[in-house]
């Protein structure tokens, strides 16, 4: 048998009987990389594990390590961003806020984005596709678009963030470390148009509070992802990344 490894990351699963991969997976490794009985491979279960394994023969995998994962933050990030009327720009984003650990995304149908073009398991396989790019043992939870009200009744309860462009705000960041009670930070951004005032109100009535993200005015895309920038910088997680 030959010994090869590889570098890349597969998306398995992690039960009593060990690791296994779905059958799209194994028809990645073994009919498009190639790789022989034998070779090692890195995988995770999406839920935070990882494992180096070896490909034994009838598509089975040998446990050898568990893997360490990529640091975790103090504060877990869930991002609430408004519906793009381009498909392609709502699904560019979700493969960046995947790729830059956000836990769980909102899509928001909003007074300005009342309808829906995404597929589901479209936006399921970018997160995969995006977690795997980076490295990551956990996949960001994609939930289906729902109404802002919704939302605020399922986001957890938590420092809650808002960008607005309409409005000047104090200078407001995320927390470096999580409190007890705030077990998780929600990060609010508009659809293209922002949110109505009527839509402010309400999250400022669930205590979301404003933050500044500069002075030039942002595409919903990139205004994402500069929040979540803001959060990992709060939680050293840029440089974390850099030290490794």
């Amino acid at each position: 048998m030959q010994n090869t490894a590889h570098d890349g990351l597969f998306f398995g699963a992690h039960g009593p009987e060990g690791w296994a991969l779905p059958p799209e997976e194994w028809k990645h490794a073994l009919k498009v990389l190639r790789l022989p009985v034998g070779s090692s491979i890195r995988v995770c279960d999406g839920k935070g594990k990882g494992a180096l394994c070896s490909i034994a023969e009838g598509e089975a995998l040998e446990w050898l390590e568990d893997l360490a994962p990529l640091p975790k933050p103090n504060l877990p990030l869930h991002m609430a961003v408004g519906m793009l009327q381009k498909a392609d720009r709502f699904e560019w984003m979700v493969e960046k806020l995947a790729e830059l650990g956000v836990e769980k995304l909102y899509p928001l149908l909003t007074e300005r984005s009342p309808y829906s073009r995404i597929k589901m398991h479209r936006l399921e396989k970018i997160a995969q596709s995006a977690m795997k790019q980076s490295g990551r043992f956990t996949l960001m939870e994609v939930a289906e678009p729902m109404k802002l009200e919704a939302c605020m009744r399922l986001a957890p309860p938590g420092i809650w963030r808002l960008a607005y462009c309409k409005e000047q705000a104090p200078k407001l960041d995320w927390p470096k470390e999580a409190a007890p009670q705030h077990a998780v930070a929600v990060g609010f951004i508009g659809p293209e148009g922002d949110f109505t005032a009527k839509e402010v109100e309400m999250l400022q009535a669930h205590h979301a509070e404003m933050m500044p993200l500069g002075a030039a005015r942002l595409r919903t895309e990139t205004a994402a992802l500069l929040m979540t920038a803001k959060w990992m910088q709060a939680q050293g997680l840029d440089q974390d990344a850099m030290q490794q």
